[in-house]
This record gives C-alpha cells, sequence and structure tokens, in this order.
C-alpha cells in the first residue's frame, strides 16, 4: 500500500494532509502500523518582499503520526518524493491557459536552516520540513527536501510518535494555485537479530567457534571465549566452525532452540518459547 503527504499551496494559503503510508513487516514482525493523527495547515500572505510562515505558526497544525510494531529490533522509517525527475524535491503547479501549459515549481532550501534564518529575502518562494527526528537524531532546523530521507532507525518494539513541520516562503513572483508534492512514508522491520550465548564445555579443548552466513566466505561473528553471545539474524542459515587444541576433536553441538544440523553444521534460528543457546565441546582425537 503506498500513500503519502501531500502539500497543497495558492497565494495566501498552504495546506497539508498526510494521508498514509507505505509498510514492509517482512519476515519479522507480525504487527507494523502506522497511525495518522492529523495533517497540518499553514495560512500564508504573500507580500512583494516575501513572507515566512509555519505549521508551527498560531493557529496551525503540523502534521503527526504514529508508528507501532511488536518487532523487538525496531524498524526503518523514511520517505521518497513523489514527484519526479527535476521536480522531485519541488511544489509544483502545472497551470493550462487557452491550450498553453505552464509548470511552476517552488525549490527547495539548500541546508539546514532554523525559522528566523528562513524569514529573509534570501529564501523567498522556498520551502522545507522540519520532522521531529531526522537520520534517527531530534532535529529542530527547517531540512532541505531530498528525494529520499531517513527520518528513524528504532531499535526496539513499541509505538513512536512523529510529527513534520513544514516552513515556507512566499512573494507575489508565482501565480495563485495548487503546488503540490507527495512524501510517501515507508516503515520497514529490521531484521530480528539474537543474542546467542555459546558455551564451551569445560576442559574440552574449545578454542573458538565462528559462524558465517550461507554462502559467505568471511565469518559474520567469532566467539573467543565461554559465555559471549553471538548476535545472529533470525531466518539466516549459519556455518558453525569450531577450532580446538591440538589432539582435540570436535564433539558435538547442541541447541536450546532453532535448527542444527549435525551432519553439515549449520545453525538456523527459530521463533521458540526457549531462548536459543549453543554448548560446544570436544573430545580427544582417537
Amino acid at each position: 500500500m503506498r500513500k503519502g503527504l501531500k502539500i497543497f499551496s495558492c497565494s495566501a494559503a498552504f495546506f497539508l494532509t498526510l494521508v498514509a503510508v507505505g509498510m514492509n513487516k517482512g519476515a519479522y514482525a507480525e504487527e507494523l502500523t502506522v497511525t495518522v493523527n492529523n495533517g497540518a495547515s499553514v495560512a500564508i500572505t504573500p507580500s512583494v518582499e516575501g513572507v515566512f510562515a509555519s505549521t508551527e505558526d498560531a493557529g496551525n497544525t503540523s502534521a503527526s503520526f504514529s508508528v507501532s510494531t511488536d518487532n523487538y529490533t525496531g524498524y526503518d522509517l523514511s520517505f521518497t518524493t513523489g514527484n519526479e525527475g527535476e521536480l522531485a524535491t519541488k511544489l509544483v503547479n502545472v497551470v493550462t491557459k487557452g491550450g498553453n501549459t505552464t509548470t511552476y515549481a517552488l525549490g527547495s532550501i539548500g541546508a539546514a536552516i532554523d525559522g528566523a534564518t528562513f524569514n529573509s529575502g534570501a529564501y523567498n518562494n522556498m520551502w522545507g520540513i522540519k520532522p521531529n527526528k531526522y537520520n534517527s537524531v531530534e532535529n529542530t532546523k527547517y531540512l532541505p527536501v531530498l528525494s529520499t530521507m531517513l527520518i528513524d532507525n528504532v531499535k526496539t518494539s513499541g509505538t513512536n510518535d512523529y510529527t513534520i513541520a513544514v516552513g515556507i516562503r512566499a512573494d507575489y513572483e508565482y501565480p495563485a494555485g495548487k503546488y503540490t508534492n507527495t512524501l510517501i512514508l515507508t516503515a520497514v522491520a529490521n531484521p530480528t537479530a539474537y543474542e546467542v550465548p555459546v558455551e564451551f564445555a569445560e576442559e574440552t579443548g574449545v578454542e573458538s567457534v565462528t559462524f558465517t552466513l550461507a554462502g559467505e566466505a568471511e565469518p559474520a561473528v567469532t566467539i573467543a571465549a565461554t559465555g559471549e553471545k553471538a548476535m545472529l539474524v533470525y531466518g539466516e542459515e549459519y556455518e558453525i566452525n569450531v577450532t580446538l587444541e591440538e589432539g582435540f576433536e570436535l564433539d558435538e553441538i547442541t541447541a536450546t532452540s532453532g535448527e542444527f544440523d549435525v551432519a553439515t553444521n549449520t545453525y538456523k534460528i527459530e521463533i521458540t518459547d526457549v531462548a536459543p543457546a549453543l554448548t560446544v565441546s570436544g573430545k580427544e582425537s582417537e
């Protein structure tokens, strides 16, 4: 499902409606939802010199929404713009008169700025957005609109609230009408990784254990001491290689949960009520 964040402008007002979002739960989350609380609106009366207005001004409303998931490693939240090509980051008004079509476009600001800086003639007929989070960091400035922007990468389950304010400075250079773009929000569940304790059976010659993703050449994780934890992604298959002291050979590997194939020494985590853990033991070579 792909829906989005629409922004409209005319000579006296800009309206923003947060319609909905795209979601990708993947194989990792039973629940990943985005709930829209409200859209946004900003009133503006242009002048010859130019006027700045924001959805944060008194009487106006910023867009707000929330994201909820039961995936304990969280999600990525980003957006892409709906306009394409050179118009991707602009607010566009297509006017047709007498059979002739003209495209007017308000460009984005070029750098992160505060409201006081935005309120200057250098930014006439430009727009910017102020998400409360950007690149997973709290944000307090108006940002350039990029065709793709990461808002947040959340590392836990739960519900998180977001707002997106819009700032615009306008003069009389452009005609009245609807200036539009769309921000398509996308939430994607992070892969579910587990901290898997790896125990070395005492006095059985085990020195280290490596976990290598199937098909990869380099190990993903190396465990060099008993009790250390391997961060393993649910659903991926790992080949296990055990290094033993001279005079020892592998005896067995046991797993409290997941799929372990003795013949190939491969392991895959499954979601069960039992926490995943591995015990590795060697034995003296015969």
